[in-house]
């Protein structure tokens, strides 16, 4: 005796509870087969769409702004700022001793030396540096810090340290010990306005 002949000897509401049986059976499997597969693939291609939305609104706002960054690139050389720089072909550690040497030297500073820092790169520029140590009154500190600012060229100090005598006469200023950094920049001959 087959299985069929098995469920034909059955009566029929159990034949028909059977056949329901397996009808839901077969939508369950075709379901989780198919449907449920599907789905997941749409929606990871939901998620993909909405991450290249993204991304193309990010490359837009990048692409509207390059118009803008260009301009300002090609403005730089007009640029005040820029013009202060060490120029191209100048011996920019040379010139920076000298400058310090000289500012110093009119601010009144007893300047006991002036070492060089190593070069480092900072963008598209160099940075170059001095060391300075020496005594000076707080008024001919501020005279050079004054100058300093005042300089043709972009002349920025960095570190500065005072120390001052255990003792100090009452009618003058005392002469402290200083020692300061004083950085500036050198363009190289690839940038705007090279």
């Amino acid at each position: 005796m087959t299985v069929a002949d098995r469920i034909a000897g059955l009566p029929a509401t159990a034949r028909r509870s059977l056949a329901l049986v397996l009808l839901l059976g077969s939508i369950t499997c075709v379901w989780f087969a198919i449907a449920v597969p599907l789905r997941v693939l749409l929606q990871a291609q939901g998620q993909w769409r909405e991450s290249a939305r993204a991304q193309l609104a990010g490359n837009r706002a990048l692409l509207s702004q390059a118009s803008a960054v260009s301009g300002a690139i090609a403005a730089l050389p007009t640029k005040v700022t820029w013009k202060r720089l060490y120029q191209p072909g100048v011996d920019v550690d040379s010139s920076l001793r000298q400058d310090v040497t000289a500012l110093s030297s009119g601010a009144g500073i007893t300047v006991q030396s002036v070492a060089l820092l190593p070069a480092t790169p900072a963008g598209a520029l160099r940075q170059h540096g001095v060391t300075l140590t020496g005594s000076a009154t707080i008024d001919q500190l501020t005279g050079f810090i004054t100058h300093l600012k005042a300089h043709q060229r972009y002349l920025r100090l960095e570190h500065l340290e005072v120390t001052t005598p255990a003792s100090q006469l009452p009618d003058r200023n005392a002469p402290l010990q200083i020692k300061l950094d004083v950085y500036a920049y050198g363009r190289s001959g690839a940038g705007p306005g090279a």
